[in-house]
């Protein structure tokens, strides 16, 4: 679990304690978070080795049938058992997903350029 530290902005990292609104990082030391910033671990790395959280803003390539690369931003999300990226906002047939070990992002390449807490879509 990731959470935004409550008195100074700094990301915490650990596991979730009490109310939901601590997280217990490597140190054993509870830290008091923003409760609205919490997000679950999707097990996943982007291109760069970088951990990839729920609330995550990535951005993906992914290799069309045609051979064309399409380029697109989206935040990550949890449903339905599965983590998923969009392809565009308004598009609800573009949905990839990854998580139930059969299902694979379709993507040549990932990469997190934010979360949806420090710059929105």
């Amino acid at each position: 679990m990731s959470g935004n530290e409550h008195l100074n902005g700094v990301w915490v990292y650990g596991y979730l304690c009490g109310n939901g609104c601590y997280i217990e990082p490597e140190d054993g030391i509870e830290k008091l978070i923003d409760c609205d910033t919490v997000g679950e671990y999707t097990g996943l790395k982007d291109k760069n080795g970088k951990e990839i959280y729920e609330g995550d803003i990535v951005k993906c390539q992914e290799l069309k049938s045609n051979l064309n690369i399409t380029e697109y931003t989206s935040e990550v999300f949890w449903d339905d058992g599965c983590w998923f990226v969009h392809e565009s906002k308004t598009c609800d047939v573009e949905l990839y997903m990854y998580g139930d070990g059969v299902n694979k992002l379709p993507l040549t390449e990932i990469e997190v350029i934010g979360n949806i807490y420090e710059n929105p879509l």
